[in-house]
């Protein structure tokens, strides 16, 4: 009763500090953020719905509460009902200025490859077919008539605007990943069979933390499988990262500009933008062309030791809300092309796993700058024919028996190679005459957890080691020397010489045997012989 009653006086403080605080102005610029975030301590403790109710209190996800001022934060702190509490910052769309026509990003990265590539089959397998992206921004505008419109899903509008598009942005992003190719029309996209989930986190042109963590878990709710994010702010959040986190622990394969300076700003590597530069996400930053090269935009785009790879940002075509076209730059229109990729992967194989396609994303990056990775271009620009070549590849299977008498069943199915794919590969059975099989291992000495097939999604080459189990039943006779039998002893297990024998010689005992069955009783191999001297031992 007292535990209650402390939690219940408690709630009444903090709501009596919500409804009778005037607030109090953070350290820091309150351009920079909108009220606080506070995670509380054990949400079953704290009762919500009392926060709730004294209206200047909002759920922002499971656990976690925007408050408008300090003082509220604290006191919750104060009171034990806190994990802990930060700024709830603002966060800005990462365009630029605009720059010269052209969609030389597209033919910069090959995209075409994408659009031609195709299965044995002859279906295109990197379209991003049935693959859903959730496009975290400004909205879409879904009548442009270079999307198709089946696959632009209904927008989920957390901003308040008044038909889920506050700007161009989202569009614009949308339309680099998923408009259209060869219908005269607008634009070319990377992956144009992509479907998108619009979901609009700003309104005039602005967001704010709280809003991307709830369109970050309405995604991961949402079952999506890759997450765009041309959105960010200078200032790291333990909330934001978490619900980062979440969705890259979902499978999600999770995009973001890497940030754009404004015009004045010093720029430096010490500089990082949020949520590119969080574990798991992919920070992409962007690239102009350059004569006849391409070279990193230095005018705009962050660098730092978070940046994943390059992309195309500057002078990139896309769609408009007006339904035509318009010429932007940002690290916001070089993400999309690596989303863009990323749904291609996810097409391969829905299980592939984040650090999976980081890996293939990297390695098939051309390397740019200084020799290997770099602040600037991270592992290299973008390149989709290269991708492509990294989701084809095959990759070799060896089976280590671990005995010369072990093999396979005649007519067994063993995989020898295999290529990244939707569905996991069984691995076959072995046999050995008296032993039981026990699995394959990834490790010689058989250590860690069995594997039972090629998980859908992996990569690389692969050693299988096979672990056994012997069961087979040893026994020892001993004949006299008219051939009568005198004794026959089960021997323990590991008795495979004559000589590791160790039994009772019986009188008039003149040969051993030692010999091997199988569970029915059937000889396992020839028997082992040996003359017996009276000792009490026999020896070879």
């Amino acid at each position: 009763m007292r535990r209650l009653g402390y939690r219940a006086l408690a709630l009444l403080t903090v709501a009596s500090v919500l409804l009778l605080s005037p607030g109090r102005a953070a350290e820091q610029p309150e351009t920079e953020f909108d009220g606080y975030l506070v995670r509380l301590s054990d949400p079953r403790e704290w009762n919500g719905p009392v926060l709730l109710s004294a209206g200047t209190c909002e759920e922002v996800s499971d656990g976690l509460y925007r408050v408008e001022d300090l003082e509220t934060a604290q006191a919750m702190d104060q009171l034990g009902m806190a994990e802990y509490y930060e700024p709830n910052y603002r966060l800005e769309l990462l365009e630029s200025g605009s720059y010269m026509p052209a969609q030389w990003n597209l033919l910069t990265v090959h995209a075409q490859t994408a659009w031609e590539h195709t299965d044995g089959q002859g279906a295109y397998d990197m379209r991003g077919t049935g693959v859903t992206v959730a496009v975290i921004d400004s909205g879409v505008y879904r009548e442009h008539p270079d999307f198709k419109q089946e696959h632009i899903l209904d927008y989920y509008d957390l901003a308040g605007t008044d038909d889920g598009v506050d700007v161009w942005h989202g569009t614009f992003v949308a339309g680099v990943i998923a408009a259209q190719v060869n219908n005269a029309l607008g634009v070319d996209g990377v992956a144009p069979d992509v479907t998108i989930l619009p979901i609009c986190v700003t309104k005039n042109g602005g967001s704010d933390t709280a809003l991307l963590i709830q369109a970050i878990d309405y995604a991961v709710k949402q079952g999506v499988d890759v997450i765009n994010l041309s959105i960010g702010g200078k200032y790291g959040n333990e909330s934001l990262k978490k619900a980062c986190q979440d969705a890259v622990d979902a499978g999600i394969l999770v995009i973001a500009a890497a940030g754009n300076y404004k015009s004045g700003e010093t720029k430096s590597s010490a500089c990082y933008m949020y949520p590119a530069s969080y574990d798991g996400v992919v920070s992409v930053s962007a690239c102009k062309q350059d004569g006849e090269t391409v070279s990193f935009d230095s005018s705009y785009s962050y660098f730092n030791d978070r940046v994943t790879v390059a992309a195309p940002g500057t002078g990139v075509q896309s769609l408009y809300l007006d339904g035509g076209t318009a010429t932007k730059q940002g690290t916001s229109f070089a993400a999309p092309v690596v989303t863009a990729m990323a749904a291609m992967a996810k097409q391969r194989s829905r299980a592939i796993a984040p650090e999976t396609f980081a890996a293939l994303l990297c390695g098939s990056a051309v390397d740019l700058g200084e020799a290997g990775y770099d602040l600037y271009y991270g592992f290299g620009l973008a390149d989709i024919a290269a991708f492509a070549g990294a989701l084809d590849r095959s990759y070799s299977v060896t089976y280590r028996l671990g005995a010369e008498d072990a093999a396979f069943a005649p007519g067994a199915q063993v995989p020898r190679a295999y290529a990244l794919g939707p569905e996991d590969i069984p691995l076959p059975e072995p046999v050995r005459p008296g032993y039981r099989f026990l699995g394959w291992y990834e490790t010689e000495d058989a250590s860690g957890t069995p594997v039972g097939e090629l998980p859908a999604g992996c990569v690389g080459d692969k050693t299988y080691y096979a672990a056994w189990s012997d069961v087979s039943t040893r026994y020892f006779a001993q004949y006299a020397s008219d051939g009568r039998l005198l004794a026959v002893e089960q021997l323990p297990q590991g008795t495979d010489r004559i000589a590791d024998v160790e039994v009772e010689i019986r009188d008039g005992a003149v040969l051993g045997s030692l010999f091997w069955v199988d569970e029915t009783g059937a000889p396992l191999r020839e028997a082992e012989y040996a003359l017996l001297n009276g000792t009490r031992t026999p020896e070879s």
